[in-house]
Formats: C-alpha cells, sequence, structure tokens
C-alpha cells in the first residue's frame, strides 16, 4: 500500500514542475518593453496554471540566429518572423 502512494506521489512530482515558454524576438528597445508586458500581464495570468514565459531578444543578424538555432533544436517555443 505504501509502495502504490509514493509512486502516486513521484507522479505528482512532474506534474507540479514549472513550464517555461521561450519568446524569442529581435533585441533593440523591444526587450524592455516585452519584459514589462510579460512580467506585468502575461506571467500573472499564467502563474496558475504553473507557465512562465520569458522573451529572449536576439541582437545583430537576426535571421541567420533563428536559422542556427532551428537548426540546433535550440530555437524559441515561439519566434518573431518578418512577413517581408
Amino acid at each position: 500500500r505504501w509502495f502504490v502512494a509514493v509512486l502516486a506521489l513521484a507522479g505528482l512530482g512532474g506534474a507540479l514542475a514549472q513550464t517555461t515558454v521561450r519568446l524569442q524576438g529581435f533585441g533593440g528597445n523591444d526587450p524592455a518593453v516585452l519584459q514589462g508586458l510579460l512580467r506585468e500581464v502575461v506571467n500573472p495570468a499564467l502563474e496558475k496554471d504553473n507557465i512562465k514565459a520569458v522573451y529572449e531578444g536576439v541582437e545583430g543578424d537576426y535571421n541567420a540566429t533563428l536559422l542556427n538555432a532551428l537548426s540546433a533544436g535550440t530555437a524559441g517555443d515561439l519566434f518573431y518572423v518578418d512577413v517581408f
């Protein structure tokens, strides 16, 4: 009986882990604005679901950085793609 209880609690441990969603976009002034938006609006709304959003601004050649990150499997969960 105790073994089953321990297994059940072990399964809950994974469910309680926080999920982090990574957003990537251009550097410059965007990170300051988006960090404030995430801190004041987005993360408080996601807190009840144990989700945290973080923004990673990319400096330099965004397209090359994004292509390399996609190739390496290290790109953010969401990222900005220019339509032009």
